[in-house]
């Protein structure tokens, strides 16, 4: 059976603001985390807060999260992020983790939801806990 979930773009938009802002030590990587930079590369306006904006998840749109994946080193790999990445990361994050999908679902997200959406989308699993 196939059973279909709509995410509005304002749900996406607040994870988004979660993952950016909240300075959650497992994502920041200035506090010892793994992501160092979540930038808009195309779609939308490119403005300060252009993660807050929900019509950019209703378009296209390219993402680029910026894993540290080499503390010692500082070394970096960049991720392309498109709408599509974005669906099976969701998809994922329901499977994977349906404890933290029932928040997406409830717009309750926090720093942590946050974390897990981006590494479900960027990894397709929890690489960094």
């Amino acid at each position: 059976m196939k059973i279909e979930i709509e995410v509005p773009a304002h749900v996406i938009a607040n994870m988004m603001i979660s993952a950016i802002e909240s300075g959650d030590p497992v994502t920041t990587a200035a506090r010892g985390g793994w992501c160092s930079a979540i930038n808009l590369i195309a779609g939308g306006e490119a403005r300060d807060v252009w993660y807050a904006d929900a019509k950019l998840y209703e378009g296209d749109f390219l993402i680029e999260v910026v894993e540290v994946d080499d503390e010692t080193t500082g070394h970096e790999t960049r991720h392309a992020v498109r709408p599509d990445d974005m669906i099976i990361g969701l998809r994922r994050m329901a499977t994977q983790f349906p404890h933290l999908f029932k928040e997406v679902l409830g717009d309750n997200t926090d720093a942590s939801c946050a974390d897990i959406f981006l590494q479900c989308i960027v990894f397709g699993e929890e690489k960094y806990a």
